[in-house]
């Protein structure tokens, strides 16, 4: 490896996609996150998926501040016309005529998404610390980094809530059952300084919110066979 290229491993932090890769393929985290390597010059137009996620992050943003969560009685409507004011800006391509039928359900279902998520806060007596938080730490020796969608508190207790805009609801299932939760398992080692967090999965078209068993989060009874501590542990020792 030139001299040049070993450089840049110097005071690098990981994300959570990027330990992705390099525990898939070395070769794959060494050309994209470290020397940056693209496939060409022009970005692909995202696919829907991303859009209405992207779309959906940034109503959250919008409704959330800092503090206790919103009144729920009009937090419908307020998504609704955030919907409608941010779509040609963030998610402008939605709007081709391809997407109608997926326009037309996610006009339905993000707004609705977001006023159940601001209803399980107030049921949990969830305060909100923060959403889109750009946070760095480090866990084992390892320097982290990564933007945290929703960082919410309970008393002392803090927990990363990320929401996801998915059709398989299996996969993040999974995920948890099987202690391969790796971006809640960053995200929590990074979401407060000298505590570890815990959290979940906020899946917008299910409206429904998928954590370890035994966390403040958990809505159905996922037994994980490892906790999200000993998730990233695995990852460092790997």
């Amino acid at each position: 490896v030139p001299a040049a290229g070993r450089a840049r491993l110097a005071n690098r932090r990981e994300s959570a996609t990027s330990l992705g890769r390099l525990l898939s393929c070395q070769l794959s985290w060494f050309a994209q996150d470290v020397l940056r390597l693209r496939a060409g010059r022009f970005a692909d137009i995202p696919g829907a998926n991303q859009l209405f996620g992207n779309l959906a992050h940034e109503i959250a943003n919008r409704l959330l501040p800092p503090g206790p969560p919103p009144a729920a009685a009009d937090i419908l409507s307020r998504a609704v016309a955030l919907f409608e004011e941010l779509l040609p800006r963030v998610a402008a391509p939605l709007q081709q005529p391809e997407f109608a039928g997926e326009l037309a359900a996610a006009r339905e279902r993000v707004p609705a998404a977001l006023e159940t998520l601001v209803r399980t806060l107030h049921a949990r007596g969830l305060e909100v610390v923060g959403a889109e938080l750009d946070r760095e730490g480090e866990a084992g020796g390892l320097p982290l980094q990564g933007r945290l969608d929703l960082l919410v508190r309970q008393g002392a207790t803090p927990a990363v809530i990320d929401l996801k805009w998915t059709r398989s609801a299996r996969r993040y299932r999974e995920e948890i059952a099987e202690g391969r939760a790796v971006q809640l398992a960053v995200y929590g080692a990074i979401a407060e300084p000298g505590t570890t967090a815990t959290g979940a999965y906020y899946l917008l078209r299910q409206r429904s919110l998928f954590a370890p068993r035994g966390s403040l989060l958990a809505e159905e009874d996922i037994e994980a066979v490892r906790g999200l501590d000993d998730t990233l542990h695995g990852v460092i020792d790997d």
